[in-house]
């Protein structure tokens, strides 16, 4: 018998993502010299704080699920492991991943990375996730497409000078 997500553990799972997105922004800041660079580092992690509620407001409450009220220590281990697994460089914390960056242009090349891995990943997902919940990891997709673009746009901003 095959193992099907509900759509809400797929919202757990992209929280989760969003909330190492922002460590690692957030990380990327502490280390920058250039005050404008830790400020548009800064807006990166508040924009992930804006996605992490977009995901929240996926939550199909007919479900009744919530990942903070009685939710299994054991399957939210999993939830971090699968987060920090697919998107990010196993046996690397998203703080090391950002501070190891030379550069803002390597912290972005890295956000760019992590959102195409976390498009490839929920793309695969979609055969794990019951039918009925088909439209949730559709509107996960589209908005790591939407991420995708606002960074790729901002790194060709930068580029340009």
């Amino acid at each position: 018998m095959s193992i099907l997500f509900s759509g809400n553990e797929i919202v757990d799972i992209a929280i989760k993502i969003e909330e190492n997105g922002q460590a690692f922004y957030l990380a990327a800041a502490e280390r920058a010299e250039d005050e404008n660079l830790a400020t548009a580092l800064r807006k990166l992690a508040d924009d992930e704080v804006e996605y992490k509620a977009t995901f929240e407001a996926l939550y199909k409450s007919d479900e009744n699920y919530s990942l903070d009220a009685g939710y299994n220590e054991e399957v939210d281990a999993y939830i971090k492991a699968m987060a920090a697994a697919q998107v990010f460089a196993p046996g690397k914390s998203v703080a090391e991943l950002a501070r190891s960056a030379k550069d803002i242009f390597e912290v972005l090349v890295l956000a760019m990375g992590a959102e195409k891995d976390s498009i490839l990943y929920y793309s695969e997902m979609k055969e794990w996730v019951q039918p009925k919940d088909k439209d949730v990891i559709a509107k996960v997709i589209s908005e790591e497409k939407r991420h995708l673009k606002e960074l790729t746009d901002l790194y060709d901003r930068l580029r340009k000078g």
